[in-house]
């Protein structure tokens, strides 16, 4: 089949390889011969082949969200285990299993890859704080207890913090008045509390002296019965 383009004729002949990556998707590559004085450049090429891969492949596109999820996740863990000044883009394509090649696809470079990652954890942080509360009452603070304890122990709220304190990420990685918000909301249903209460958004914040007082190897007792009293000064008269 012959395509026209740019007053050069390139020819595509056959299929020369599909193969299924590291992320569980397959590629396949085409060869072109190019008759006259080429004008494509090689990025040109590496469009066309990109774009002759979605095209024409079996496999949803959801596969290739699949895998830019896949390497965010590695590069959390990577970092988590690293360091914030350690970790490199070829031990975050070892952790996801894959080519460096296509952590910098999907990423594009360290700097974009530490935002996504960044992002990510405050996603999840509110995700699971908000979570907790889906269970009303005083089961809902026992699990709010258990998740920022969990948070502490795998070492979560130690990279989330740091993630703040890095001038890189600190934008990305802080807290947002939308998730204060969602945080309150979520209290206020399952604590039955007014909701024009003054400084409910405050209490997201407030969590954080509870880990790092976790962090900072604080008795567990301690750090439970002041997680304690500040809910119950909540429930009776607010943040």
């Amino acid at each position: 089949e012959k395509t026209e383009g740019m007053g050069v004729r390139v020819s595509a002949l056959i299929p020369l390889v599909t193969a299924r990556s590291a992320m569980g998707f397959h590629i396949e590559a085409r060869t072109f011969a190019v008759q006259g004085v080429s004008l494509l450049t090689e990025q040109s090429v590496q469009s066309i082949l990109l774009l002759s891969s979605l095209m024409e492949s079996e496999v949803p596109v959801t596969h290739d969200l699949q895998a830019s999820r896949k390497i965010l996740e590695a590069a959390r863990d990577t970092i988590l285990s690293r360091g914030l000044t350690r970790w490199t883009i070829d031990q975050v394509a070892d952790q996801a299993k894959c080519a460096k090649g296509l952590v910098l696809y999907h990423h594009h470079n360290k700097l974009t890859l530490l935002l996504a990652v960044a992002d990510l954890v405050r996603q999840e942080r509110v995700e699971a704080r908000v979570g907790a509360f889906l269970v009303p009452g005083a089961p809902g603070l026992d699990r709010l207890w258990e998740t920022l304890l969990a948070d502490c122990e795998s070492g979560g709220s130690a990279l989330w913090l740091s993630l703040v304190a890095n001038a890189d990420s600190r934008a990305t990685a802080s807290l947002t008045e939308p998730d204060r918000i969602r945080f309150s909301a979520a209290a206020v249903t399952a604590l039955d509390l007014p909701g024009d209460r003054p400084g409910l958004t405050e209490m997201l914040d407030s969590l954080l002296g509870v880990e790092l007082a976790l962090i900072q190897g604080q008795p567990l007792a301690d750090v439970r019965e002041s997680f304690d009293r500040y809910w119950l000064g909540v429930i009776t008269s607010g943040p």
